[in-house]
């Protein structure tokens, strides 16, 4: 090997103080780090190396089961820190083993995944234990060194027995090509024909063609990190002092640094996968047999340890529902049938809100705007805003949100989450107050014209039921109408359907197939009636007229703007097709659109008031506030 070469070897530095400078020397390197790694780096490292770092991870690993409600059966370091070569400004790679409820496994989707957290000092993801045991069976690499990590941050005897069956269950010959294969993919993605090369690209392929030596040579999984790697036959190897001093300067450097490309480095690359390949042409696929690791998940999620997770407690005010609301309990097995999921588990949709459920939820709220309204206040000589009844916990409802399936902002998982730690908050309040009748907060997901979002809100819901325990969930959509109105005028109408089954065949079929490609959120579906009657296999659910006042110009003279409203509204009367009815006669004025003046909306209380019709609102929610259009 020539030193020369090496003592020379040009280093690109992206730290503040050394942007894209080249520095021509080992030596100069390693002063500038010492002179500027607490200038650049000074309260990020000072916080690490001060810090419980092992205490403030196992935290969040609780905080996460809290939220999840799953069970951490096991957690490691899975990146630089494990490999030994982590550099003064390397996160923390935290991967754990997750089980979740039994009712999961029973049906598909499941979740397989979780990523808590992504940022500068964490990267923090979960994989569930099926998922572990699928990788397994495809003779995937990724359990091995997870459970060979060098730094743990929880075992159980769950994953020392999990690790002892991996060590007997894997293919060498499969894990070997495993690990040349991505050697070959590192270097040639990464490597191969780079002027300059992160120091990272070269240590991460060096380990994984020294792993294919290590298990040729042990018969055992390799240990991730590089010392332990490097012992042995590497060191009679021309590149060694080069990688001892790549490994040495990348723990002095940043992320962020980059090396110019060493021929040397990459001649023993392609010549070492080159023979590595060769040696396993001669491989035989040897017959697989995973009995004991189906055995031991069987065992793991059945196990009396994880009966906390399984349990589904309902609240007071959950159990009196569902006594009070027995048809609901028959709405929720119909959509698990629809997913194929077991219908014993409708405990687990506990958060959603039946038929029965929902008129007298619009009931108990009739005649009170301030349920359905943040009570946006503006402070008098200012740009600032306070929402009073939300501060009050007097806002309890919003029954009409789109997400992302539609025109909204929001996932419906964040829709969801959102959702939930306010309803949180409410649910808190009262207790806190030995307040035991109390409306919980209340939220309806209407994407324009498609079930999509609804669905999903199922499988998020069911999927983690504790989470959301809090919050009533109503399954809705919202639909485009148009009718000529007896100005003779082709008028756009909104109609709101709430509590239905987002699976329905029928349903779907009729929406499909009348929906306008172009305008797939507000092409019309026809007139009034006909688009209420897309509604026909779910007799159950209830239409509302939304917005009544939306789709009619401020411009219009009040009696001519109220003749129209009452018009449409006694259509909308007449078209029930069987459903029980409402409209919405609070919700958020959020542009001149909507022409809202006090005569006009006192004729649509009065014709609600004449019909018996519920008051109910809605925000009409767009963006990524629950409290806002």
């Amino acid at each position: 090997m020539n030193i020369e070469l090496l003592n020379k070897l040009p280093y690109r530095i992206d730290t503040p103080s050394f942007k894209s400078n080249k520095l021509e020397s080992m030596d100069n390197i390693d002063n500038a780090y010492e002179k500027y790694s607490a200038q650049d780096l000074g309260m990020y490292t000072s916080v690490i190396k001060n810090s419980d770092m092992s205490g403030i991870i196992s935290g969040k690993l609780d905080k996460i089961e809290k939220e999840n409600n799953i069970k951490i059966i096991y957690a490691c370091e899975a990146g630089s820190k494990a490999w030994g070569s982590d550099s003064k400004n390397s996160d923390y790679d935290v991967r754990y083993i997750y089980v979740s409820p039994r009712y999961v496994y029973k049906n598909l989707p499941k979740k397989e995944h979780i990523t808590n957290e992504l940022n500068e000092t964490f990267d923090i993801n979960g994989f569930d234990l099926s998922q572990i045991v699928k990788l397994l069976k495809n003779d995937e690499y990724n359990p091995h060194e997870l459970l060979n990590s060098s730094i743990k941050y929880k075992e159980t005897d769950f994953s020392r027995k999990l690790n002892s069956i991996v060590e007997e269950s894997y293919d060498v010959d499969n894990m070997k090509k495993h690990y040349t294969n991505a050697a070959k993919s590192t270097y040639m993605t990464k490597i191969k024909n780079k002027e300059y090369v992160d120091p990272k690209s070269y240590l991460l392929t060096l380990r994984f063609l020294l792993s294919t030596d290590y298990i040729d040579k042990e018969n055992k999984t390799p240990p991730l990190n590089f010392q332990n790697l490097f012992k042995g036959e590497f060191e009679k190897e021309q590149v060694y002092t080069i990688a001892e001093k790549l490994l040495e300067n990348k723990r002095k450097g940043n992320k962020s640094d980059t090396i110019k490309s060493i021929p040397e480095m990459n001649d023993y690359i392609e010549n070492k996968i080159y023979e590595q390949q060769e040696n396993q042409k001669l491989y035989k696929p040897r017959e697989k047999n995973f009995l004991n690791v189906e055995t031991f998940f069987n065992n793991t999620i059945n196990s009396k340890e994880f009966d906390d997770i399984n349990k589904i407690v309902l609240t007071p005010i959950e159990k009196d529902r569902m006594n009070a609301f027995p048809k609901d309990v028959d709405y929720k097995k119909e959509i698990l049938l629809y997913l194929g999921y077991p219908m014993d588990n409708h405990l687990a949709l506990r958060s959603i809100v039946g038929p029965q459920e929902f008129g007298y939820v619009i009931n108990k709220f009739d005649n009170n705007p301030d349920a359905y309204s943040a009570g946006e206040v503006t402070i008098e000589n200012s740009d600032k805003t306070v929402l009073t009844n939300v501060m009050n916990k007097k806002y309890r409802a919003n029954m009409h949100i789109h997400t992302v399936y539609s025109d909204g902002k929001m996932s419906v998982k964040e829709l969801l989450d959102n959702s939930a730690k306010y309803a949180n908050n409410i649910a808190n309040y009262f207790e806190n107050n030995n307040i035991k009748d109390f409306e919980p907060f209340t939220i309806a997901i209407t994407d324009h014209n498609t079930t999509e979002g609804a669905k999903e809100a199922v499988k998020i819901i069911y999927d983690n039921p504790e989470k959301y325990k809090n919050l009533r969930v109503v399954l809705g959509i919202e639909l485009s109408a148009s009718e000529v109105d007896n100005s003779n005028k082709n008028r756009q109408v909104h109609i709101l359907a709430q509590s239905i089954n987002p699976f329905d065949d029928e349903m779907n079929a009729k929406l499909n197939k009348r929906i306008d490609e172009k305008h797939p959120f507000y092409g019309s579906l026809g007139s009034i009636k006909d688009t209420i009657s897309i509604l026909e296999s779910q007799p159950d659910c209830f239409v509302g007229y939304a917005h009544p006042l939306a789709h009619l110009s401020p411009a219009l003279p009040n009696e001519e703007k109220k003749d129209i409203v009452m018009d449409l509204l006694k259509r909308f009367y007449e078209s029930s097709c069987g459903h029980r009815q409402y409209v919405e006669n609070y919700y958020q004025s959020y542009n001149d659109d909507f022409g809202n003046d006090e005569d006009s909306l006192k004729v649509i209380k009065d014709f609600s008031d004449e019909f018996n019709f519920p008051s109910v609102g809605g925000m009409d929610t767009h963006g990524n506030s629950i409290y806002k259009y």
